[in-house]
């Protein structure tokens, strides 16, 4: 426990050992291999890539069967993927935990509809219950209701922020109707929304795949749709824009998605992967099919070519999937995703003399902010425990708007100790504008500590701040601004 000792005060900080995972886990898991339309042709190895998927998780990241919800084929209609994602990954989160969304089926483009796109088109996924009709030889689809355009997948990705959030689609970029290959070829058809050969609509049912389009647009979320104001949030694309993605035959003779394949053997030999040589290993394997025969091209000759997008405003490439390398360091990541402003200018840095004490040393420490401000300084540990050291009416030390420049701790009459258990916490410096309603006693749990500084109302900051479905701008972060800086410090025997 922490506890002050008021001799000339001596304030022990304990770092806390035996590592729990604090953060919670959802994970939102789709497969759609067969429609209700029977005119369309099925997407080859969706569902089984959301099995394999289901299992992973299980398996290599340790989230619960009961964390894990699976949509196959008739359960993931529009409504019920809108619904679950918006309930059980976005309202059943709080910053910090570790979401997890997948997607395989076939995709498609409709009209823009409301001005965002420089194509002129929105990229939709295709869910069981898609509604398709004819326009002059064309297939279209009319029902709104039906599919889900890339702005909600924006709306939902900005509702993530402060999560450690990892999107995947294994679905085809080309954005609207194709050809398939034909009956002969000796690779599988792409996964595009595709009528059935046999079943054509209306007076034609076929148009060709654009030469040119932005599906999904993932790639420019960061600088326009999202405003570059979400931090933490992975997407994982299963081909470049203007290429198709395909599925494979495995050496079990199992139909699969190759980037599904592919990214689960990846992670089966090494989870704890930088991100940004995972990317690098997906297209290296991706090639290795390509010049092997096994995957087929785009109308534009082009392979498939995978791809990472990185939305956050904290460094997370040189960080494994949900910014972990071991189970201990789980509490640590959500910390550190959760406590930072991606709206914020204001601009603090905390520095400790070193970041592994033995049991007794002295704790010295500073923190350089960038203007006058309210300073408070949190030890997050297991538990779901919190401790401010700072200020401290324990202490005597209490006064805590400070100025601009650095500021080094602790200060008179008390020093900070490593005491037992061994261990780590994160140490947060945070600064608002804003008085908080933290400091009147040493132990809060995380979820107070979250609330006292606004989370919730940063999130609609966030989400009013984006270009997706529906959004208004329904929050201003005002005189409550605030940020953090984060270091993880780990106490050893002496």
């Amino acid at each position: 426990m922490m506890r002050i000792i008021n001799i000339a005060a001596l304030l022990f900080v304990c770092l806390l050992g035996a590592i729990s995972a604090q953060a919670e886990d959802r994970a939102l898991v789709v497969g759609v291999d067969v429609y209700a339309n029977p005119n369309l042709s099925p997407t080859d190895g969706a569902t089984d890539d959301a099995k394999a998927m289901q299992k992973l998780l299980i398996e290599k990241f340790n989230f619960a069967p009961k964390s894990i919800k699976i949509l196959l084929n008739e359960q993931a209609t529009a409504a019920n993927i809108v619904g679950n994602f918006q309930t059980w990954l976005v309202n059943g989160t709080r910053p910090g935990d570790r979401v997890f969304f997948f997607y395989a089926g076939h995709g498609f483009q409709v009209p823009d509809d409301n001005g965002d796109e420089e194509d002129k088109m929105d990229e939709v996924v295709t869910p069981y219950d898609i509604a398709i009709a004819s326009e002059g030889g064309k297939v279209v689809l009319p029902n709104e209701k039906t599919f889900i355009r890339d702005d909600k997948f924006n709306d939902f990705i900005a509702q993530l922020s402060g999560r450690r959030a990892v999107l995947m689609f294994d679905s085809c970029h080309s954005g609207t109707l194709s050809r398939s290959l034909g009956e002969n070829s000796k690779y599988l058809p792409s996964r595009y929304l595709r009528l059935k050969p046999s079943r054509n609509i209306g007076d034609g049912g076929y148009s060709s795949v654009p030469l040119r389009g932005q599906p999904r647009d993932l790639a420019t979320i960061r600088e326009d749709a999202l405003d570059g104001s979400i931090n933490g949030v992975v997407v994982l694309s299963a081909a470049s824009p203007y290429q198709q993605a395909f599925p494979i035959a495995t050496e079990n003779n199992i139909t699969r998605g190759a980037f599904s394949y592919i990214f689960e053997n990846l992670i089966r030999g090494n989870e704890s992967a930088k991100l940004e040589d995972l990317e690098k290993d997906l297209k290296r394997e991706m090639k290795k099919l390509a010049d092997k025969g096994q995957i087929g091209q785009s109308p534009t000759g082009e392979f498939q070519v995978p791809q990472i997008d990185i939305l956050s405003k904290t460094k997370i490439s040189d960080k494994p999937l949900f910014a972990e390398t071991s189970p201990e360091e789980s509490y640590a990541a959500a910390v550190e995703s959760a406590l930072f402003n991606p709206l914020s200018t204001m601009r603090v840095k905390l520095d400790l003399d070193k970041r592994r004490y033995k049991i007794g040393e002295t704790i010295n420490y500073s923190v350089d902010v960038g203007e006058a401000a309210h300073l408070y300084i949190l030890v997050f540990s297991t538990q779901n425990k919190a401790f401010c050291i700072f200020p401290s009416a324990v202490a005597g030390d209490s006064i805590n708007y400070v100025m601009k420049g650095k500021h080094g701790f602790p200060r008179e009459n008390y020093v900070t100790e490593a005491t037992e258990p061994v261990g780590k916490d994160v140490w947060v410096a945070l600064v608002s504008k804003k008085k908080l309603n933290l400091g009147e006693k040493e132990e809060y749990t995380w979820d107070e500590v979250f609330k006292r500084i606004g989370l919730e109302e940063l999130r609609k900051a966030i989400v009013g701040k984006t270009r997706g479905a529906g959004n208004k701008q329904t929050a201003q972060l005002t005189a409550d601004d605030w940020q953090a800086a984060t270091v993880v410090v780990e106490t050893v025997e002496k």
